[in-house]
């Protein structure tokens, strides 16, 4: 019946004057018996169904989408076959360039109609007594995740709000993974109360939470038994993924290491992904002092660790970045340097160059970059010599003249081996040293990349 009756609509092409008129006679309220009737009126006026159908109930209810008063419900007038394409085709278009945010006024209108979606035994793919159905469709839930429309994602499961099913797309992609991806951790904790398996396969659940800084979802899979040493495609485990994000946070790395101590798993701190490297090597890689002394502190092998080479050490960092970052990443590369060989690491000089030819690539060797960021600092003690006069930018963890002894030191040091070893072999240290006496750091640079054929230019 409600197929042609919006056929009848489309053909007879009334429907906005009716609409309208439907409207006045109730003084701005929606008017069932009124609506149903102008509805009824064009049922003898037949036409063959077509897309306009959509285009119909797309401006239908767009006419209504900001009302605040009493709503229809969209169950007396149109099925599932017509409302679901309709949020679908509507997020597809809005995530393919239309700048229309009626699309999630849209949903929030289906929504506060009461509609309501109903599973189908038809779209039943697996079934056990103990976790919810999981049936074989892709609904509007799972366009929107792909779209990235947070909001709309919120919404459509108070469409959506059958937790006893779950509904997976084609390549696998569940309800629970998109509840779990945009942080909907109400949607996640029904689902798991009602026997979903926090460790389901494609998507692994807990990766997609931690990816999008999720915690609260993160600390519940946690604690209902999702694995954390669980992996992605990459074969990186949770502590990759901590590691690679770029940031130091080692009060977050504390925490994801005491929930998991908290449900006594153990996590393996050691564990590679498909490239090889270590949660540790990625955490020296991106210049992470903080997380490194955490990993470190729980366990990270030393013995068989790989400094990080140079197409991937320290490459979140560009010449074009601003000084303050560029004087960041001098900060962070030392701290972290400080940090391997106070737990015995030693440096090799190959380990040494990739440094210094970060630093070089920066422009941080010399002495001016690292006081040209003091302008875009803020006033605080430093915590290395104490005082509290000198401008400390918010990203350092020292004051300037610090900053620059401890890398005069670092440059020093790595100078005098390469000279002895590389420049000039068997010429004893205390000549050498004599040798680099009153150089600048430029100079110390100089003589360690010359070891390479390159300089600090």
């Amino acid at each position: 019946m409600a197929m042609c009756v919006i056929n009848a609509i489309i053909a007879c092409k009334t429907y906005e004057i009716q609409f309208d008129a439907t409207m006045a006679e109730s003084g701005g309220r929606f008017d069932f018996t009124n609506f149903s009737k102008h509805l009824d009126d064009c049922v003898s006026i037949t036409k063959d169904y077509s897309s306009e159908q959509h285009k119909f109930i797309r401006k239908l209810l767009y006419s209504i989408v900001d009302w605040r008063c009493q709503l229809p419900s969209l169950r007396d007038f149109f099925g599932r076959e017509e409302i679901e394409p309709l949020l679908s085709n509507s997020i597809n278009c809005r995530c393919g360039g239309e700048n229309d945010q009626r699309v999630e006024r849209l949903i929030d209108l289906v929504a506060r109609t009461g509609y309501k979606d109903e599973p189908r035994e038809v779209d039943v793919d697996d079934h056990r007594d103990d976790k919810p159905l999981l049936l074989r469709r892709t609904t509007p839930v799972h366009h929107a995740a792909k779209c990235g429309l947070t909001q709309s994602v919120k919404d459509l499961f108070k469409i959506y709000d059958r937790f006893d099913v779950n509904y997976a797309d084609e390549s696998g992609l569940t309800h629970f993974h998109v509840a779990c991806q945009y942080g909907c951790r109400d949607v996640v904790r029904k689902f798991l109360n009602l026997g979903q398996d926090p460790n389901c396969p494609v998507d692994s659940p807990l990766l997609l939470a931690l990816k999008n800084n999720h915690k609260e979802v993160l600390e519940l899979l946690l604690r209902r038994g999702a694995d954390p040493n669980t992996t992605d495609e990459d074969g990186s485990t949770p502590l990759h993924v901590i590691c690679q994000r770029g940031y130091d946070d080692d009060d977050a790395t504390q925490w994801f290491f005491k929930i998991c101590d908290d449900v006594q798993q153990t996590l393996q701190v050691d564990a590679k992904d498909k490239s090889g490297r270590t949660p540790l090597q990625w955490a020296v890689a991106n210049l992470l002092p903080r997380t490194v002394v955490v990993l470190l502190t729980r366990g990270a092998d030393l013995s068989s660790f790989v400094f990080p080479k140079e197409d991937y050490f320290g490459s979140k960092f560009t010449r074009d970045d601003k000084i303050t970052r560029r004087t960041k990443c001098t900060n962070y590369a030392l701290f972290v340097v400080q940090s391997l060989e106070k737990r015995g690491y030693e440096l090799s000089r190959g380990d040494a160059l990739t440094i210094v030819d970060l630093l070089a690539r920066l422009g941080m060797i010399r002495r001016y970059s690292i006081y040209t960021a003091e302008v875009d600092g803020e006033k605080d003690d430093c915590y290395k010599c104490g005082t509290n006069y000198r401008y400390r930018p918010r990203n350092r963890w020292c004051c300037a003249d610090c900053l620059f002894q401890m890398l005069r030191r670092f440059l020093r040091r790595w100078a005098i081996e390469f000279l002895s070893t590389s420049r000039c072999p068997g010429l004893p240290i205390h000549c050498c040293e004599k040798i680099v006496d009153g150089l600048e750091n430029e100079d110390f640079g100089s003589i360690c990349l010359a070891a390479t054929g390159q300089d600090t230019e």
